[in-house]
């Protein structure tokens, strides 16, 4: 089952401060509801490796990730597991008037899970990202 998702958001911050809150791995797993139990196995420049499990919790899928960053502007995460294999991708762009366009990509391919499903889990990764993208302004703004 392929699982895509686009979505772009005009966030009210520099493109720095949000350039800062997406690459903050250790907040990450507040900010993203279906990714937890982070392990970092290498930083080296911009690009960082680790384990994650990601998804529902009865149904979570341990992954490998590649995270690979060009600095203020885009944020790409490969993903590897038993049953996903796909990838997040994010780009900023400065809008102006400290507003930063982030638009925010995904493409999953999730094996061992029945059609029906598909609609499901498309939803619940939209409603996924449109929280980390609210949980990302609420953090800045305390």
């Amino acid at each position: 089952m392929k699982i895509e998702v686009e979505k772009e958001y005009n966030v009210n911050m520099q493109i720095d401060q949000l350039w800062n809150a997406f690459t903050d791995f250790s907040m990450e797993t507040e900010f993203w509801g279906n990714i937890r139990d982070i392990r970092i196995l290498r930083c080296e420049g911009n690009v960082v490796e680790r384990e994650a499990t990601v998804g529902p919790r009865p149904f979570g899928s341990k992954t490998k990730q590649t995270i690979t960053m060009e600095p203020m502007k885009t944020i790409n995460v490969k993903i590897e597991g038993e049953s996903m294999n796909g990838y997040r991708s994010i780009e900023l762009t400065e809008t102006g008037q400290g507003e930063t366009k982030a638009k925010i990509c995904w493409n999953l391919d999730i094996m061992e899970v029945p059609a029906f499903v598909e609609g499901i889990a498309t939803g619940q990764l939209s409603k996924a990202t449109d929280m980390a993208i609210e949980k990302i302004g609420l953090m800045r703004a305390r």
